[in-house]
């Protein structure tokens, strides 16, 4: 019989594809998986994630900054898993996560084996302190209750076990490529193009550094920015700067494909410092030249990336491929990299780590 897996997880089905989105698709074809999705009120940003998993929303009250509504919500909340879970009888109760935690009655915290995907360091977003404290006291939480602990990070992992995470509880499972290796073609002339046209693909939020975008955007001639993407930040409003919305992830390398390169320009802080992208791999896969800010975390890719310090760096590289665009690395290196980190490979270690837990219960 399968393993029950009771799946919480904190973004829309919906929502552009992410870590949760993948790992979740993948239990599903092992183990018995129900998946509790948070449900976005922006209805504008979602896509159409098909898929054959079992998907439940989790809707939530309005208002939950308002503590009336945020104590009436958890009650609810806290009342309909606990039916769900009497229902389903799951041995494992996986969170992505820390405000997830609150909807579980306190009891099953200790009933069930409780696992943790910590995929972000969730201190360094921008939050109110009041928030920042309810993170910390749920993180604390989760690293006491949960049998184990998968860190997307090297970087992310001594971050938490700084903060109390017992380290043998600690698994490292990077970010992985999902889908089908994408027959491209490399068009490296561009005589004929009137512009170069620079893309980025992911969440549009604080993280994105304009300031280095404007800064190129006076400095080069002919250039142009095209953003994929759910937006939920404030933006520079430019003719050469656009915004597409979100797209299909099933889409991405067709609305992608005339693109001359593909960028990650992401300001340095503590939130970054931490993130092991996934779309770098979705990146080598398209095939583009691939121009991103450096920070250790991400050095594995050097062979497929120009990397930058600082604004004239970027400036130099945008030139450089403007005159030569010639991909940096070749196709059976792309091939080979991509097959030797995608989700299949990933997943191995989760399932040995989970098989592990059951031998453990039983």
């Amino acid at each position: 019989m399968n393993k029950k897996i009771l799946y919480l997880m904190h973004v829309d089905w919906g929502w552009i594809k992410q870590r949760p989105h993948f790992i979740a698709e993948k239990l599903d074809k092992k183990y018995d998986v129900k998946i509790f999705y948070m449900v976005s009120r922006n209805r504008k940003v979602m896509t159409d994630n098909k898929s054959s998993v079992d998907t439940f929303p989790i809707i939530t009250l309005p208002f939950k900054k308002i503590k009336l509504f945020y104590l009436l919500n958890l009650i609810i909340q806290r009342c309909l898993f606990y039916l769900i879970i009497n229902l389903q009888r799951p041995e494992i109760i996986w969170i992505t996560h820390p405000l997830m935690i609150d909807y579980i009655p306190r009891k099953y915290l200790s009933k069930y084996k409780i696992v943790y995907d910590c995929m972000d360091d969730i201190l360094g977003f921008e939050n109110s302190q009041e928030m920042k404290k309810s993170l910390e006291r749920n993180e604390r939480l989760l690293f006491k209750k949960a049998e184990i602990v998968f860190v997307s990070s090297e970087h992310l992992c001594g971050e938490i076990i700084k903060r109390g995470c017992d380290h043998s509880k600690t698994v490292i499972v990077r970010n992985g490529y999902n889908g089908e290796l994408i027959t491209t073609y490399r068009d490296e002339k561009r005589n004929n193009k009137e512009s170069f046209k620079i893309a980025y693909i992911g969440t549009i939020s604080s993280w994105i550094d304009f300031d280095l975008i404007l800064y190129s955007l006076n400095q080069l001639d002919n250039i142009e920015y095209h953003f994929y993407g759910p937006i939920d930040s404030k933006v520079p409003n430019h003719e050469k700067i656009l915004f597409h919305g979100s797209i299909k992830h099933s889409e991405l390398y067709e609305t992608i494909k005339d693109c001359d390169c593909l960028i990650m320009p992401f300001k340095i802080n503590n939130l970054i410092l931490s993130v092991d992208p996934v779309k770098l791999n979705e990146y080598i896969n398209f095939n583009k030249n691939i121009i991103t800010v450096f920070y250790p975390e991400i050095d594995r890719f050097r062979h497929f990336v120009h990397f930058y310090n600082d604004k004239e760096e970027y400036i130099e590289i945008v030139r450089k491929l403007q005159k030569d665009n010639t991909i940096s690395y070749s196709n059976e290196d792309r091939e080979n990299f991509l097959l030797e980190n995608n989700w299949d490979k990933r997943m191995k270690v989760i399932f040995n780590t989970l098989d592990n837990i059951q031998t453990e219960k039983e």
